[in-house]
């Protein structure tokens, strides 16, 4: 491979009568000779077999002086990047971390140095914002600065790596205070800094049981222990807390829960259901289809009544349903409605709703007879009322 440099170059050297030079050579090779004075003199330098620093020999009537060196670069000055080193390790969540390099190169009068910019290896981990690091997840960071190139000299680059470690989440979990043993059970409610999903567990099998969503049911009076736990991962240490609900004995009076109608559920008009309690309510405009749903632990009979106005005139639509026997064991159930106002005896209720204006709203009560799950027997009765706006 042949290497070669090609540029006007001017000496200052032991010689002040640079016009008299007859000939030159660069590494022993012949420069052809150009403007010259007797204080400078321009040389076309000729091409060389390898990179390295060769000498410059010039020869006048007094015979062949070495005066300089001059350096052969190849293809160009290699830029050598380093990083300063960054932090071992720091915590997801700390403030960005400003990054820093130094660029050298040999000669050092090859040229000006590129800009320096910075830029991640490993995305997923951190990242560079307005040339700072910024830590996204645990594990290992690479800050990666490179150096442009700039004239004779080649692009460079290097990198630094630094551990993120995962951050603490904070679990918090609470519940009423001692429900009643007969109730349909009871939603924790629960939630981790961290935004992961949670997992529960129970201590005291024979007293309480909980799902996989917090859903705890009854089982007898008593000290309920249930454990809410994150495992975590590589951004997040893991956490659990532990609370002890005290279910107690099962009143007789009756349940009535008269609801608020300043404050409906919006219902849309597609038929998407909508939580309110432990009942979910769905509303289809095109098909004119109302229903809802009731998680249940204590079966019996359920009757739904709707009713709404239009205008001047009210409309009145009924349901029965429910489960009709003894279970098995004691678990939650989920059961769905009838579609209100639908059958043979409610065509002119089915019509009027379809044709309820927007933001109509429905007033539907929900009445159950709470009978214990496995015995069938009755403890009391449940009544609900729940307000809705028709979108």
């Amino acid at each position: 491979m042949e290497f070669s440099r090609i540029s006007p170059l001017g000496y200052n050297c032991i010689y002040t009568l640079l016009n008299a030079v007859t000939s030159a050579t660069i590494g022993g090779n012949a420069a052809s000779l150009g403007t010259k004075s007797a204080t400078s003199l321009q040389l076309t330098v000729p091409t060389a077999s390898s990179a390295g620093t060769v000498d410059i020999v010039l020869t006048t009537a007094d015979g062949a002086t070495t005066v300089d060196t001059f350096t052969y670069v190849g293809t160009g000055v290699q830029q050598t990047v380093e990083v300063a080193d960054l932090v071992a390790e720091v915590t997801l969540g700390a403030a960005d971390l400003a990054p820093s390099a130094t660029v050298s190169f040999s000669p050092d009068d090859a040229g000006t140095a590129g800009a320096i910019t910075y830029s991640s290896d490993t995305p997923a981990v951190c990242s560079i914002v307005s040339n700072k690091v910024r830590f996204l997840a645990g594990g290992t960071c690479t800050v990666k600065a490179t150096v442009a190139a700039s004239g004779l000299l080649l692009a460079g680059s290097d990198t630094e790596t630094l551990t993120v470690l995962p951050k603490a989440q904070s679990i918090s979990l609470s519940a009423p205070a001692k429900p009643e043993v007969d109730l349909d059970g009871i939603d924790l409610i629960a939630s981790t800094t961290s935004g992961l999903s949670l997992s529960f567990a129970t201590a005291t099998a024979s007293v309480c049981s909980v799902d996989s969503v917090g859903h705890v049911t009854p089982i007898t009076a008593g000290e309920c222990i249930v454990t809410a736990t994150q495992a975590g991962n590589a951004s997040w240490l893991s956490d659990s807390k532990q609370l002890i609900i005290v279910f107690v004995a099962p009143a007789t009076t009756p349940i009535v829960d008269n609801g608020n109608p300043a404050k409906p559920s919006i219902l849309a008009k597609t038929g998407a259901w909508v939580k309110n309690g432990d009942t979910q309510l769905s509303w289809n405009r095109t098909k004119g289809t109302l229903a809802f749903k009731v998680s249940i632990v204590y079966v019996g009979p359920i009757k739904g009544t709707a009713v709404f106005k239009i205008g001047s005139k009210s409309y009145t639509c009924v349901v029965n349903f429910g489960t009709l026997k003894k279970q098995a064991t004691a678990k939650r159930l989920v059961l769905t409605s009838p579609n209100l106002c639908s059958g043979a005896k409610e065509k002119t209720q089915l019509a009027a709703l379809k044709k309820a204006p927007v933001n109509t709203v429905v007033k539907i009560t929900v009445v159950r007879d709470m009978k214990h799950p496995t015995t069938y027997a009755k403890y009391r009765t449940k009544t609900r009322v729940l307000y809705a706006k028709l979108g």
